[in-house]
């Protein structure tokens, strides 16, 4: 048997946050009127063991823009999520504190 994906597993994870990111707590059902979260392998699905059963807790639920962002950090090298979330949230708290918030956040309607 081989480690697979688990769409219940997802399903699961998303009902309990439906839409808030952990990352910038950015809230896409408020912002855009829809419940929208991706999931993320907090520990990428290829280095788990061959019989490893997948299931909510393997998720953090992040918005497409740090989702993203997650991956380009982890392609740059040996960073894990968690230090990766740390450092995003720093981030983005350094920027709120100087007024310098996410582009999508501040734009004229």
């Amino acid at each position: 048997m081989r480690t697979e994906r688990s769409t219940l597993a997802v399903s699961l994870a998303k009902s309990k946050n439906a839409s808030r990111c952990e990352i910038c707590d950015d809230d896409f059902n408020l912002r855009y009127g829809a419940p929208y979260i991706e999931a993320h392998h907090i520990i990428p699905i290829a280095s788990k063991a061959s019989e490893y059963r997948v299931t909510a807790a393997d998720f953090a639920l992040l918005c497409p823009n740090c989702h993203k962002a997650v991956h380009v950090h982890m392609a740059k090298g040996s960073e894990d999520y968690t230090h990766i979330k740390d450092m995003l949230k720093q981030r983005l708290s350094s920027l709120r504190q100087v007024d310098i918030e996410q582009p999508h956040a501040n734009r004229a309607r």
